[in-house]
This record gives C-alpha cells, sequence and structure tokens, in this order.
C-alpha cells in the first residue's frame, strides 16, 4: 500500500521549458552568440543532457578562449535559472491530482534548487504548498541521484513511513534511481518533463 508519494518540482509538477530556454538563449546572446529554436535546444535537454554540455554542443568550435566562455556562460546561464522563476507554470491538473492524493496519502516535494525560501514562495504563490506535509530543497551538487536517494530516506523517517510504502515521481533518471535504492514501491516517470521516455525506461520508471 502506498502511504507516501514524494513529487519533483521542476519539469513533474511545473512546466519550466521555457524558463530552461530562455536562460540559455540569453546567456548566449549576452555573449554575442546565437541561439537556435526552442524545439531543439529542449531536444538537446531530453536526451538527458546537462546545461554546460548543452552550451557545449551550442558554442562554435572556432570561438577564442572557447573552454572559458563555456564556464562564463554556465555560470550565467544557472544565474539565470533562478531570475525566472516567474516563467514556470503548473501543468494541467496539477492541483486536482494533489487535492485527490491528500485525502488518500502523504505528499512530500523533494527538488534540487539553489534557493529554499524562493521555492517556497514560489509554490505559496502557485497554491500548492498546502498539499505537502514535507518540503525538502537540495543544493544541486555532486551525485543528484544520491543526493535524491539519502533525501528520500530522510522524508520517509521523518514521516515514519517504510521506503517500501512509498511512491517517487519525477522527470529525471535521479528520481528513477533514486527509487530503486530505496526500495520504492512504484517509480513513475513523467514522460512530459525533461526526459525523453526511453531514458526514464532505462532507468527503472514503473510507469509513464
Amino acid at each position: 500500500m502506498i502511504k507516501l508519494v514524494i513529487f519533483d518540482l521542476d519539469g513533474t509538477l511545473l512546466d519550466v521549458s521555457e524558463r530552461y530556454y530562455r536562460s540559455i538563449k540569453d546567456t548566449l546572446h549576452s555573449h554575442n552568440l546565437n541561439c537556435p529554436p526552442k524545439e531543439k535546444v529542449m531536444s538537446l535537454k531530453r536526451q538527458g543532457l546537462q546545461g554546460i554540455q548543452i552550451l557545449d554542443i551550442l558554442v562554435p568550435s572556432s570561438i577564442k578562449e572557447r573552454e572559458d566562455v563555456i564556464k562564463k556562460c554556465e555560470i550565467d546561464r544557472i544565474e539565470r535559472m533562478n531570475k525566472y522563476l516567474y516563467l514556470d507554470k503548473l501543468f494541467p491538473n496539477v492541483i486536482d491530482t494533489l487535492r485527490k492524493l491528500q485525502k488518500r496519502t502523504k505528499i512530500a516535494l523533494l527538488t534540487l534548487r539553489k534557493s529554499y525560501s524562493k521555492t517556497i514562495e514560489q509554490i505559496s504563490e502557485l497554491n500548492i504548498i498546502d498539499f505537502f506535509d514535507l518540503v525538502e530543497v537540495l543544493t544541486p551538487k555532486g551525485d543528484f541521484s544520491e543526493l535524491k536517494f539519502l533525501s528520500g530516506m530522510k522524508i520517509c523517517r521523518y514521516l515514519s513511513i517504510n521506503s517500501a510504502n512509498c511512491c517517487i515521481v519525477g522527470d529525471s533518471i535521479y528520481e528513477m534511481i533514486a527509487g530503486e535504492k530505496m526500495g520504492a514501491r512504484t517509480t513513475i516517470g513523467v514522460s512530459y518533463g525533461l526526459t525523453d521516455r526511453k531514458i526514464l525506461l532505462s532507468k527503472g520508471a514503473s510507469y509513464l
């Protein structure tokens, strides 16, 4: 029996595609570089590539001191990602789904973000904060799947629920790997987010 559902935020509950694209486009433009259309950038992201890997593809090989430019672009991109939160929007039916789940089970939020306060502010403005029994915001560093695994176990302990009775829902391989390590009853990969469904299935998604 599922007693706890742990949700990822970006790409799972929130459509962050515009924020992701704008952060890369505006960064490249600020360095006088061209950016391809949104569809091209997001297709790279859905292949499981990180921001700096996408920039490595998009920054022309002819650029002088290219490695330094890419590093500066990545710093700029991350700053813009934190500034452009206002571009995010809830996916359809999120509130209705959370409302129905709240009547049956505990719900937690586990996300990799730089700022806890900005995350709380955002989910408050979107009117979803009251659905969560616990909100865990992790600084994205090191092995992301290990971070999610350790924090997932921490959430289970805090809410006094065996990890075998929890469900992990996310749009990246990090949730899939964490769910498997936790021995979660179910790991759901959402294919409308930032990762291709084939990649999610290859990392252990139970459902899509």
